[in-house]
């Protein structure tokens, strides 16, 4: 039980934190926090480094937040929904179609990168994303539902560059690096993270969740009180145009819709 209330904390604390600090926060676990069966954040492989790895961590974290749960009012009402409890079955026919590494530029989060979990599940269509923390402690998931969107597979590099060649006329030869990126909760989040395309002239680009291509305007530093900083500046963009806060350098991206 009290592995289940740690994990939806740290689902909580994920979706809903305001960031607000330029530096990064230390590890809030210890080694011993995550190996020790009888810890709240125990996981079956700490820091994993395989993809076998980070699966089985996240099969734990899911399965500690639904088990001994299977006749409550959540289980039931999403049982038919969230393709992640299925990782609760011997044969889940659950295929993952991609690990990959986000680089986070979000303060709060003490590790430097997440991993970023696609699922498909071969019976429904339906895909799912998930998000672990260096450690291996799940962060929070995305999942279709009647009231939500189906979720979307992740676009590959090449992809992106396609993305770029279409609508801009952009070439890979152009490209100097592409990296997907965490800056924030409720955009470019590690669940959802954006693609930034470094340019070999200097420019870049970013591409998010639903395909908007954004090329970088300016670099602002902060002055004064954060919240209140970017609360004015983004009031200022124009329709379509977004912001990132780069809470690691203090500084905030203002985005122009490409």
């Amino acid at each position: 039980m009290k592995s289940k209330i740690f994990i939806a904390i740290s689902l909580v604390l994920v979706l809903s934190l305001t960031i607000i600090s330029k530096e990064r926060s230390k590890p809030y676990l210890s080694m011993n926090d995550l190996t020790d069966t009888a810890s709240p954040s125990y996981v079956p492989y700490p820091f994993p480094d395989t993809d076998a790895k980070i699966i089985e961590d996240l099969k734990y974290c899911i399965n500690a937040i639904y088990s001994n749960e299977a006749n409550s009012f959540d289980y039931s009402l999403q049982k038919n929904t969230n393709i992640l409890i299925k990782f609760m079955r011997k044969d889940p026919g659950l295929e993952v179609k991609k690990i990959v590494k986000v680089k986070n530029r979000i303060a709060e989060m003490w590790s430097d990168y997440s991993y970023l979990v696609i699922l498909y599940d071969k019976e429904t269509g339906i895909y799912a994303r998930a998000a672990l923390e260096a450690n291996g402690i799940v962060i929070g998931y995305t999942v279709s539902s009647e009231k939500k969107p189906p979720v979307k597979p992740l676009k590959s590099k090449d992809e992106i560059i396609g993305l770029l060649s279409a609508k801009k006329s952009i070439e890979e030869a152009g490209i100097a690096k592409i990296e997907l990126m965490a800056y924030g909760i409720a955009y470019a989040s590690p669940i959802c993270p954006i693609y930034q395309v470094f340019m070999k002239d200097g420019s870049e680009y970013f591409i998010d969740y639903n395909e908007n291509i954004f090329k970088k305007h300016a670099d602002m530093p902060l002055v004064g009180d954060t919240s209140s900083f970017i609360e004015k500046e983004r009031a200022k963009l124009n329709h379509g145009d977004r912001s990132l806060y780069d809470s690691l350098n203090d500084k905030l991206i203002v985005l122009r819709k490409s």
